[in-house]
């Protein structure tokens, strides 16, 4: 089983143009016990990002790292089938790769993924939606509101742990544009960390829980990939609440400074609190091991959807399950 000695955090970004500060890609980075020394990269493109994380993991190989990125790693599974979508996660993130990778490290085209997205649903009927000066009267990328209902429907708008997630805002990885939305980040996220993915090597870098069976199989890698979300963390959400507060009464306009924006205190607080966990702490995280995750929906996760790091809550504390009392009782899965 992994002991984890390193951990690393990123807040990803879809800018389609060079940006530091708020809202865009920041990297934090710290070793087990010691946050003292906690590290910040801003950097300004998604090819800079991903240089920065290859020297960052080359250059320090003294035991195992957990890299998580705040994006999907997969989609609803009823989308899958689709020549875009693939049969599974691998052939996803192949085409993604395939398709939004060159693209975007060359930036031959502006916002590329907004005309793309159109031409998916157009062709493959899939629910992508938002973008920046939609009409009145539609979801945009081309449909109107009722057709995006109707496919929407039928695809599933939330994967399992979405679902799972829905009280830390989660939102739908169709969502392309919007407040809290992250449809863009995994367009333009999946490419990248299946190139690291490449880069790295097979013996080196393994994707959670796709690779790992969950929690069962953590050994014989010596980087674990994995999907986070800031806010599914309980009581890393209450750091970066406590930081914001603190920081906005320094402030005398009561605003967030400039050199600390929230995207930054994400992910030094997500650090701060896995180095300071002990290790059998974050491997029952992984292992999802709860009576209220059924083995179809962890089968399911595995092989398409993905899983969010955390997720249910019920592994965050030390309380019993509710569901899984109820299922012991009544002997019914969770909807």
């Amino acid at each position: 089983m992994a002991d984890f000695e390193r951990f690393i955090f990123v807040d990803w970004s879809a800018s389609s143009t060079p940006k530091m500060g708020k809202s865009s890609i920041w990297i934090g980075s710290c070793f087990r016990g010691d946050t003292k020394t906690l590290d910040v990269i801003n950097p300004s493109t998604r090819k800079e990002a991903l240089s920065c994380l290859k020297e960052m993991i080359v250059g320090n190989r003294k035991g195992k790292t957990l890299l998580g990125f705040d994006f999907g790693f997969g989609y609803p599974c009823k989308s899958y089938g689709t020549n875009v979508i693939g049969k599974d996660w691998e052939s996803l993130w192949q085409n993604f790769h395939g398709v939004f990778y060159k693209e975007d490290y060359e930036k031959s085209k502006e916002n590329f993924r907004f005309h793309l997205a159109k031409k998916w649903n157009e062709e493959h009927e899939l629910c992508f939606w938002g973008e920046p000066n939609t009409k009145k009267g539609k979801k945009s990328i081309g449909l109107e509101k009722d057709k995006v209902r109707e496919i929407m429907k039928r695809m599933g708008e939330f994967r399992i742990t979405d679902k799972r997630a829905s009280w830390s805002g989660v939102k739908s990885l169709w969502q392309l544009y919007g407040a809290g939305s992250v449809g863009s980040q995994t367009l333009l996220g999946i490419p990248y960390v299946e190139k690291l993915r490449q880069c790295l090597g097979e013996k080196v870098a393994k994707v959670w829980p796709f690779e790992t069976n969950f929690g069962k199989n953590l050994k014989d890698f010596e980087v674990l990939l994995c999907e986070v979300h800031f806010g599914a963390i309980f009581r890393v959400q209450e750091r970066i609440a406590r930081k914001n507060d603190a920081l906005q009464c320094q402030n005398k306009n009561y605003e967030l400074p400039k050199a600390y924006p929230k995207d930054r205190i994400q992910v030094e607080e997500m650090c701060r609190f896995f180095a300071s966990q002990e290790d059998n702490y974050i491997k029952k995280l992984l292992s999802v091991d709860c009576a209220c995750v059924g083995e179809g929906e962890k089968k399911i996760a595995q092989t398409k959807e993905g899983w969010i790091l955390g997720v249910p809550l019920c592994l965050q504390t030390s309380e019993p399950c509710k569901i899984c009392h109820k299922k012991n009782k009544q002997e019914t899965t969770h909807p």
